[in-house]
């Protein structure tokens, strides 16, 4: 986190901010740790791969770095499968940010970053091969109904704003999940089918909503409502660690 604070933001990291910022992580998710959960991992992978994209593009590192940024932006993906988009994201800023050196140059940098993808991709497609006779780089999930369970939680995403999990007594229900306002101008699930083509229909449909949703999304990814995944009193007021 501090490489992409500092080579994004060009910000001076010091030791004492790393330690501080340690502190207030570990005490506002504390509960997250106790688990093992993907989220940090995956995290963690894709800040890497955007601090060393970030530094490349500012000639602050050699273009062999290219190859890492594939192999971060790849395991941020197969760790996480929502961040599917991130991924295209950061093709998307190589393309703008390496034009200008040429089309040879580009061909080169991209063509580092699939190295790169390969180490993490490639034993990923020898395992669909070999079990799911399918070429796909990615981990293969379906949905309860065969649904694309990579499409379903992209559905979910334009829903659902934030999602707690109940194990307490007070709340008849594990799940407790908190609608977006985005979810009133999408068709009810039942009249649309759950696949990238509908989903990219919506953005173009209501990209502002979509951007706005997007924001909300990551303000509550880093909102601490309460310290731990798994709430025993979704009622407690939230600030009362």
């Amino acid at each position: 986190m501090p490489l992409f604070f500092q080579s994004v933001f060009e910000w001076k990291i010091r030791v004492w901010g790393i330690y501080a910022f340690s502190a207030l992580l570990f005490y506002f998710w504390r509960g997250y740790f106790l688990y093992p959960l993907s989220d940090f991992p995956a995290l963690f992978a894709l800040l890497m791969a955007l601090g060393i994209l970030a530094a490349t593009l500012k000639k602050q590192i050699g273009l062999g770095a290219i190859v890492l940024v594939g192999v971060f932006a790849s395991a941020a993906m197969n760790i996480r499968p929502a961040y599917q988009l991130s991924f295209l994201v950061i093709m998307l800023m190589m393309f703008i940010g390496f034009r200008k050196d040429g089309i040879k140059q580009l061909i080169t940098r991209f063509t580092l970053f699939l190295v790169g993808c390969g180490f993490i991709l490639w034993p990923q497609v020898l395992i669909n091969q070999r079990y799911f006779g399918s070429n796909s780089p990615l981990v293969l999930a379906t949905y309860v109904d065969e649904t694309d369970i990579y499409a379903v939680q992209l559905f979910w995403g334009l829903k659902t704003q934030k999602v707690l999990t109940n194990i307490g007594d007070n709340y008849p229900y594990a799940l407790v999940a908190y609608n977006d306002p985005l979810s009133g101008k999408i068709p009810r699930t039942g009249r649309l089918e759950k696949n990238l083509q509908n989903y990219f229909d919506i953005i173009k449909r209501i990209p502002a909503d979509v951007a706005v949703s997007y924001f909300r999304h990551a303000f509550n990814g880093i909102d601490p409502f309460f310290p731990t995944p798994y709430v025993k009193n979704i009622f407690a007021p939230p600030y009362n660690f």
